[in-house]
Formats: C-alpha cells, structure tokens, sequence
C-alpha cells in the first residue's frame, strides 16, 4: 500500500513539475479537433446560406441534405484518418515528451537527487514514462470528445462516427508510444542534450536512410530494378514514423471518410489491386496495431533496462555507454564512406575520384564522431581500429554491388520454385483505360496503371517461355550494365535500329514472394519469345480489362471512329455475343497481325459503373432526359478492332453497324497534304550547270509543274491541295491516298503499326457522305500514310525516296520464327 500510495504521489509531482506540457498538448490538440471542426462548420454554414438562394447544384438534394452530408464527411477528416495536423501533433508531442521527460539525467545535480529517494529505479522509470503518455492520452481524449459533440450538437448521429474515431484514436495511440520510446531510448543512451537530439535522429532515421541508399546503389549499378524497392520495407518498419505512417494509411484504407457513401459497381471484376474491401483493410490494420503493440512493449522493456544499467555518472558524456560507441561508429562509418564514395564516382566515373570520396567520407566521419564522442580535437584520429573496419566493409559492400555478386541483373527464374510470371511489355502506351469511382458527394476517374494491372491479373504459367524471355532479356542487361558502369549515359536509348520496348516483369515464387524486374529490350533481341507471350490469352487476361467483362455487367457498346463515337444498336443477347466474339479474337491476336493492320473502329463496352457515372456528369451538366448525353462521353475504356475480327465485325454489321465501310474519292471536297519545309530542303536536286543544290520546287516535274501538284506555304509548313473537281486524274489520286492512309484517331489505337508522321492529310467530308457526321457541314478528318512507302502522286511531288530525313513512326515489325 504504501509503495502505491508513492508511486502514485511521485506521479502527482511529476506532473506538477510538466504543467507546460500538458498545456501544450491540450492547446495544440484543440486546434487540430475542436477548433477545426467548429471553423470547417462554420463554412459550410457560409454555403448552406448560398444554396438556400440559389440551390445546390445536385438533382435530388436538397439545401438541408447536402449541408449534413458535408459536416459528415467533415467530420470523417477530422476524427479519422485525414487529419493530417493531427498526426503530426501527435507525433511532435512524442519526440518533445520523451526528450524532455528523461532530461534530468543528463544533470549530475538532478541524478543525486533521484538517487537520494527511497525508491527503486524500475518505479521511477514508471512514473516518468507513464506520466508522459498520460499528457498526451487525456489531452487527445478530451478534444476528441469535445469535437465529437459539435459534430453530435449539428445533427450528426453518434454511431456513424463510433468505430472510425476510435480507429484512429488508437492509430495514434500506437503511434505516439513507437516515436516516444524510441525518443526515451535516445535519451538514455546519451549524456547531454545536443547528443540526445542527434542520437533520436540516426533511430528515427538511420534504417530509412540506409533502405534509400540501397535504392540509390540499386539505380546506379543494376538495370534490371523493378517497381518498389526490395528493401523499402526498412523504411516502413524499421522507424516508428515510418510505421506510424503505414499504420495512419492503412487506417485511412479502411475508414476514409466516403464510407458513408455506397462505392459503384466498378464493372471492372479484376481492377481490384488499388480497391480493398473495407473487410481486408480493417484485418490489415488490426494486425499493424497488433504488431505496434507488440514493438512498443519489446522498446519499453529495452528502454527499462538501459534506466536501470545506465551508469550515474554518464551525466554530461556524450555517451551513456562506452560499449555502444565502437557499434555505433561503425554502423555510422558505413554508409557515409558508401555515399561520399558513390557520389563523385558518379559525377566523373573515375576509379581515382571513387578512392577520393572514400577516403575522404571514412576519415572526415571518424574524426567528427570521435570529436563528438570525446569533446576533443586532439581525439580526431582515435580508435583507428574502428575506422579501419568500417573501412573494408564499405569496400564489401561497394565490391557487392559493383560485381553484383548476388546475382540481381542475372536473376532467373527457378523452375522448383516458379508459380507464375506477369510481363507487362507496355505495348499499348498506357493505354486509356479506367474506372468511376465516388468521392463524397461527386464522382470522379481513376486511369488504370498498365504494370499494377498485369501484377494483380496477369498469370503466365509456361515455364519454358518465361524462362526463354528472362534469359534473353538478362543476356541483353548484361551489356547494358557494362555500359552504364563506365558512365555510358545513351545506353538505354541505343536499341540497334529496332523496337524497344520497356517491361515491367513479376516472378511469383512458392514461398508467396514475387521478385520485380524491369527491361529495356528491343523485339529483334526477343524475337519469337515476344509473339509467343503476347498469343497467349493469360497475357491477355492480365493487359486487357475487357477481357473480364461479363455480359449482365454492360449496358450497352459504343463505337469510335474518325466520324466520333456512335452507339451500337444490339439487344442484350446480340451484346453478348459480340463481347463472347471480342473477348476471343482479342485473346488470339497475334504481334505480327497488330505490326501491319490499322484498327477499323473502336468498342467501348459500357459497364454499370460507368453508365452511372455518365448519367451523373451529364445531370450535373444540366441534361434532364433519362441516361447521358453522347457528348459527355470521353475516348477511354476503348479497344481496337482489327479487320482481323471477323466474328466481331459480322456481328457488329448484324447490329447495324458496319466498320469496315471504306471512304472513297466520291465521299470527299478536297485533300490536303501537309509537311514539314524539311522535306524539300533534304530532298534536294542538283543544279547541272553550277552543281549546286536546289530545292524540289526549282526542279523541272517538282511540285510547281502545270503536270503535277503544286506546294503553297502554310502556317510553316508546306501544303499541296487536291481537290475533287470532277477530273479523273484528281479522283485517282484521291482514290491512291486514301486507300494508302488510315484515320489517326485510330492509328493512335495501335501503336505496334509504322506510318509516316510528317505528312497529315486532312481530308474534306460532303456533307451529304454516309461518313458526314450529319451537322450539315464539311467534316475535317486526319488521316495518316500506313507503313514506310507513300502513294505514287506524293512520291514524284516530294520526290519523296531521296528525303534523309523522315518523321516515320517505326513499328514493332514482322518477326519471322526464330
């Protein structure tokens, strides 16, 4: 009784000596709950007396409705996840509690004193860390509660509230004993404040900074890095802010403050990997805080025995324990050589300026150490020993990565250990794809990311080939790094005249881990590697969204083509069919199909979500009738069909819709051949009196020939015009060009086909053509030239073969079997 009644007394002192801390905790926890609460009501008081006059601008929601669905949500940021003030408050008031608590035993007056009490050191370890987390534990709970009767005082119901507060309040809980005693430790360790503050710093940050330069050695030694660093879960989980942050994210996964909002129906059932169910999150964040705890007590038992080994006399040192000195350096020595070293390498990839940053980073950090360590100039060069070991394993560790001894740019799947591959080869250019989501009151877009996409969904099971790929794609980064490692910065963009493509590659194992690598290969090293992953419907399965589409999930299919988007007139039952159709020839398409064909239109299979989210933008937009107005409709979630789909094709025409309908001299006014000066003056002919070159239009057949088309400047740019007068030589043209071009809207649609990018040809549509789009007026349409050659009437006005220089997109091109 009597220990308890002291225990409790000495609690009481303690806390009469820290009234300044609890005043600063509980001013600056008001800020950051109640008065933020009471200011954010306030302005959406100011916006409800504005929608009173002149109304919310959402159908169906009336003034009242929108301000309660405001303060909730307003209420979800301050008291849940999103109340980023309030984390750093929480974690301020750690670092300054922590330091400031343990303080007197950095005074030998204030350590006498201690001693001279009755009492043993585990009670008043104790008092001095309870008292600490006590501050902060009343004064957050007593502002959590104050805002939580404002929200509950403006008509917000208690229980909508419950759970996530009380989420985030033990988020922060965790939180703030992970940084305190990490801080506490900190003190203990040294004798003097400055030190103190520099010893909480190398904790908090020491593992982070060590997992970043790791990255940094990855980036300039190895090329074959793969999304997230391997070892960025240093950072995470080797600090307590680190950890903090993932605990306060995956809390703000689990309770963001739209749940109180029902999310759509995405339609996409395999874009999920960014989209946790609220479930998953919630057992994700149970377990962190359950891992939080378990750090927290293993700390606090640590930091125990410190107080109790720590020498009195450690008061006013630099270090609390000599032991912990000779560790310390070298840990410390370690990095810093590696950096100073790396970092002029890197500047001049020279061997001398390599050795200069060491020796310059291993002796300047041994001497400002042992200068800290001893408070001493004439203690610079002490403990030589130390420094020499930090020395040669610095030199380990650049030896390691510099002749990747481990094997990182080499790896290579196991067959005894391989499950699956996904190889994102990023042959569409990102393409435009994406899912509706809601936030709050508003509906907004998130665009899918192509390698987060195939990591989640693409599964390729054949040994053989994904062997066959990483052993070429590592044969082919074995020069790469030769190259990169004598500083030779254009060797990711030499690609020996061919394609090169960027891959993003995941290697799932037995044991549940998936190694990440990343190429720069060009398709003449792949070879038939390439086209046999890409035939592949698992390949497709993991790039192609659509390809998961089920039929009771779309409400309708639009199509794209140069004359704009149009729907396609099919019941539920033809839909079906045509997706089933899609959804086939798409997983048989093969590389060298897409290499020479230009789709002739693009399908847009309509989900739920998205027919929702169309219906939303265009009622905000003020449309009145029932669904969405065309307009409103963005080109996304639009994918090409090849004129070798001819299940899709037949189908569509049975619907009424015909893709392959070719646009013909009679259907057009004029054409318009644009391109670039540059096209003459390097085609140039040769004067045969003075021998000097001339351009094209000086030349007897040049452009300005009666016989031939004629090139007016334009807008920079040089022009020929062809008009439809009713000649049969201008139809014949016309008829030549068009059958040799390709609309650009849909060029843009495979990027794996080669056409000429300097000539544009705009085409005039009448408007009495089927190809018109129906306003009465001629339509302007962008055509490119497919493939390296162009039409005869282009060749001889440009003299087309004799440019050097061309703006000639270059395509993945035909691979025969290797």
């Amino acid at each position: 009784m009597t220990s308890r009644n002291l225990f409790f007394k000495l609690m009481k002192e303690d806390l009469k000596r820290r009234l300044w801390a609890i005043g600063f905790s509980v001013l600056a926890l008001f800020f950051a709950m109640p008065m933020a609460a009471a200011m954010g009501i306030g302005d959406i008081g100011n916006q409800y007396k504005q929608w009173l006059i002149s109304g919310t601008g959402y159908e169906n929601m009336v003034p009242e409705a929108l301000r309660q669905t405001k303060i909730l949500r307003l209420a979800g940021e301050i008291l849940g996840f999103e109340n980023y003030a309030l984390f750093m408050v929480v974690g301020a008031a750690a670092m300054i509690l922590g330091l400031t608590g343990f303080l007197y035993l950095h005074s030998k007056k204030q350590i006498d004193f201690y001693n001279s009490l009755p009492v043993k050191r585990e009670m008043l370890f104790a008092v001095k860390f309870l008292d600490g987390f006590l501050i902060i534990l009343a004064a957050y709970l007593i502002n959590m509660f104050a805002a939580f009767g404002i929200f509950c005082g403006n008509g917000i119901a208690a229980g909508d509230l419950f759970k996530m507060m009380f989420a985030s309040f033990a988020v922060n809980m965790i939180g703030f004993l992970l940084i305190y005693v990490v801080m506490v430790i900190a003190v203990l360790l040294t004798g003097n404040l400055f030190i103190s503050i520099l010893g909480a710093g190398v904790l908090y940050g020491y593992l982070p900074a060590v997992s970043l330069l790791i990255e940094g050695l990855k980036s300039l030694f190895f090329v074959t890095r793969g999304r997230e660093g391997d070892v960025y879960w240093l950072a995470k989980y080797g600090s307590p802010i680190g950890y903090f942050t993932k605990l306060a994210g995956a809390g703000l996964d689990a309770f963001h403050s739209d749940q109180f909002y029902d999310d759509i129906d995405y339609g996409f059932s395999r874009i999920q990997m960014e989209l946790q169910s609220t479930a998953d999150s919630g057992a994700e964040l149970l377990k962190l805080c359950g891992l939080g705890i378990f750090a927290a007590v293993i700390l606090t038992g640590i930091a125990l025995v410190l107080y109790r080994i720590r020498p009195s006399e450690a008061a006013g040192k630099a270090m609390s324990f000599k032991k912990s000195q000779a560790p310390i350096k070298i840990l410390l020595l370690i990095p810093m050589t590696v950096t100073t070293t790396v970092f002029l390498w890197s500047i001049y990839y020279s061997g001398v300026w390599a050795a200069v940053g060491f020796v310059l980073g291993l002796v300047l950090t041994s001497c400002l150490i042992e200068i800290i360590y001893h408070f001493d100039f004439t203690k610079l060069f002490a403990n030589p020993v130390q420094t020499v070991l930090g020395g040669v394993i610095a030199l380990l560790v650049l030896g390691t990565f510099w002749m990747d001894v481990f094997g990182y740019d080499s790896y290579i799947p196991d067959e005894k250990d391989f499950v699956s591959a996904s190889i994102d080869m990023n042959l569409d250019n990102e393409p435009d794809c994406g899912l509706p989501y809601r936030s709050g009151d508003s509906y907004r877009w998130r665009y899918m990311n192509s390698s987060d996409y195939a990591d989640a969904n693409m599964k390729l099971t054949d040994y053989a080939v994904v062997r066959a790929f990483a052993e070429k794609a590592v044969e082919n980064a074995k020069q790469q790094r030769n190259q990169q490692i004598k500083g030779d910065s254009s060797y990711s963009y030499r690609d020996d005249g061919g394609y090169m493509i960027y891959i993003q590659a995941g290697y799932r194992q037995k044991n549940g881990k998936t190694v990440y690598r990343s190429y720069r290969i060009t398709r003449s090293v792949l070879g038939s590697t390439l086209d046999e992953i890409y035939a592949t419907k698992e390949y497709k399965d993991g790039t192609y969204p659509v390809m998961s589409y089920q039929p009771e999930n779309i409400t309708g299919i639009y199509w794209l083509s140069d004359r704009g988007i149009l729907e396609v007139s099919a019941d539920d039952t033809l839909r079906a069919e045509i997706l089933a159709a899609y959804q086939e020839e798409l997983a048989g398409l093969t590389i060298n199909e897409r290499a020479v064909e230009a789709p002739v239109a693009a399908l847009r299979f309509l989900t739920k979500a998205e027919n929702e989210y169309l219906g939303a933008i265009s009622t905000q937009r003020g449309y009145t009738s029932q669904g969405f107005q065309m307009e409103d409709m963005q080109i996304v979630n639009f994918v090409p069909v090849y004129p070798s789909f001819t299940k899709t094709i037949a189908l569509l025409k049975q619907a009424g819709t015909d893709v392959t309908a070719k646009l013909y001299a009679d259907d057009v006014t004029q054409v318009k051949i644009l391109y670039p000066t540059e096209y003459e003056s390097t085609a140039a002919g040769e004067n045969a009196v003075t021998g000097e070159d001339v351009p094209i239009s000086e030349k007897s057949g040049g452009v300005t020939a009666e016989t031939e088309l004629k090139a007016v400047s334009y807008g920079g740019q040089k022009m020929i015009t062809i008009v439809n007068d009713g000649s049969e030589e201008n139809r014949r043209k016309i008829e030549e060009i068009l059958s040799a071009s390709a609309p650009e809207i849909m060029l843009d649609r495979n990027r794996l086909c080669t056409y000429e990018m300097g000539i544009e040809i705009d085409v005039s549509i009448k408007p009495d053509s089927a190809f018109s789009s129906g306003n009465g007026t001629v339509d302007e349409r962008v055509y490119r030239i497919m493939g390296d050659t162009v039409p005869e009437c282009i060749e001889k006005a440009l003299n087309y073969s004799k440019i050097s220089t061309k703006y000639v997109r270059k395509g993945i091109g035909v691979m025969k079997n290797d």
